[in-house]
């Protein structure tokens, strides 16, 4: 027997008795593992660049595991309109403040880490200064629902549509919008910011302007007709 048939067989012995592992670290056998609830990436445009987060059993954000692991590539869309871990106006308005409902969701008591970024100057990052707009530790079992309120500066913000990500992991606060994780789940909307210009979501005048508005119109009445009672001939 030569020395490559000797080491053959050794192998073959070796994997007889369960395997090896390097390092001196001790081997699990996969039912002892966590069973994985599917990869899950981000959804933007690519222009954000991608992230990742490996399994969603542990921590995720709303009431189901929106996990993209069918997808053929990152950021393909698959998952918009599917992400229920955060709601919201359907526009951001100039100058107001927009409350951002936001629902968490674990398997047993979890200390998960939740960050938001908003893109406010729209230029593909997350990265600028006050972009984060929202970190939170919780430890919790089961659902957790908070809402936190979000004024649209108008310092920062631009009108037209940009993109928000949220994150949740159990893996630690040291992360960023695009850092790779392992437990957890992320989700990015796409959102639309206006001015109070072009804000036709609330075009009712209030009463207050409505009896000014009549008082205005009686008086040019008024007037019109004393014009007529002038005029008249004699």
């Amino acid at each position: 027997m030569n020395i490559f048939s000797t080491l053959l067989a050794l192998l073959a012995l070796f994997g007889s008795f369960g395997g090896f592992s390097q390092g001196g670290g001790s081997s699990t056998s996969s039912s002892s593992v966590a069973a994985h609830s599917g990869t899950d990436f981000g959804n933007a445009p690519a222009i954000y660049l991608d992230t990742i987060h490996d399994d969603q059993s542990l921590v995720w954000l709303g009431n189901s595991q929106t996990n993209t692991s069918s997808e053929s590539h990152p950021n393909s869309q698959y998952s918009i309109g599917l992400d229920d871990g955060l709601s919201f106006a359907d526009k951001f308005v100039i100058g107001e403040t927009v409350s951002m409902n936001y629902s968490l969701s674990s398997s047993g008591e979890q200390t998960a880490y939740v960050k938001t970024w908003l893109d406010w100057n729209q230029d593909g990052d997350w990265l600028d200064d006050k972009e984060l707009i929202f970190s939170g530790v919780f430890t919790f079992s089961g659902t957790y629902n908070f809402t936190d309120d979000l004024f649209i500066d108008p310092t920062l913000a631009m009108v037209g549509d940009t993109w928000l990500r949220v994150r949740i992991t159990t893996d630690g606060d040291n992360f960023g919008p695009t850092d790779p994780l392992f437990y957890g789940e992320v989700e990015d909307y796409k959102i639309s910011i206006v001015s109070r210009l072009d804000d036709n979501s609330n075009i009712n005048p209030e009463p207050a302007t409505m009896i000014l508005l009549g008082s205005g119109l009686l008086g040019f009445a008024g007037i019109g007709f004393k014009r007529k009672r002038l005029n008249k001939p004699l």
